[in-house]
């Protein structure tokens, strides 16, 4: 077991409304396998929080006084890459939800739903996976094969992004032209509706098309020996 796994998970809870931000820190604090490490009531005041702390996971209201819980999914994860954003809100919509999957979010949770379920998000954002509320994951799912499929240049160009490599590394690992891994990248953005290259890397690994480790990748200098 390593030391993540030994210790409570680190939650950011992310509410405008203070008295249900209150219960909810105080709900999951009683359970020794999280730790609430903070709350916010602003996208503003999370992402400083976020920058500062690193969280495990942040729990995300949609509507904030000075923004939406989308756009703040985006910045959280251009600041701490590894944290992991579940949306909780009272939006039941299909079309909601799937601006957050795409946006980067691990989870989306609608408030009518158990406190079992945002139990079971928060884990399965902590190891990598995501968890929708059951009355939207139907419809999610039809949306989701909507989308174009990643040929396989596409999608090993997308997987050694991921592993951190850079324009330049990924076109001598593959032995192509910078121009050229430019225009599958664009081809990626395009097909996975996503706004900049780290957004497309979190519907990848939400989909599961992508391999978690990056010591998995074979590296640049590798792939020219061969």
């Amino acid at each position: 077991m390593n030391s993540k796994d030994s210790r409570p998970i680190r939650v950011l809870i992310v509410e405008d409304h203070e008295i249900f931000r209150y219960a909810l820190g105080r709900t999951l604090a009683a359970d020794p396998s999280f730790s609430v490490i903070g709350s916010a009531g602003t996208v503003a005041a999370a992402t400083a929080f976020v920058a500062d702390h690193r969280p495990d996971i942040v729990l995300m209201d949609y509507q904030l006084p000075d923004g939406n819980g989308v756009d703040a999914t985006r910045s959280i994860l251009e600041i701490v890459p590894e944290t992991r954003v579940v949306i909780l809100t009272m939006h039941a919509d299909e079309n909601l939800a799937h601006e957050a999957l795409t946006a980067g979010a691990s989870g989306y949770v609608v408030k009518s739903g158990t406190f079992e379920e945002l139990v079971l998000s928060i884990r399965a954002a902590n190891t990598g996976g995501t968890m929708i509320s059951p009355v939207l994951t139907s419809a999610l799912l039809r949306k989701e094969t909507t989308h174009d499929a990643l040929t396989p240049r596409e999608l090993e160009t997308l997987q050694l992004l991921a592993d951190g490599l850079t324009t330049r590394e990924v076109a001598a690992a593959l032995n192509l032209s910078v121009n050229t891994v430019r225009n599958h990248v664009q081809n990626i953005l395009t097909k996975l509706n996503a706004h900049s290259r780290i957004e497309a890397i979190n519907i990848g690994r939400q989909r599961h098309i992508l391999r978690s480790s990056v010591s998995e990748s074979v590296s640049p200098r590798r792939r020219r020996s061969t």
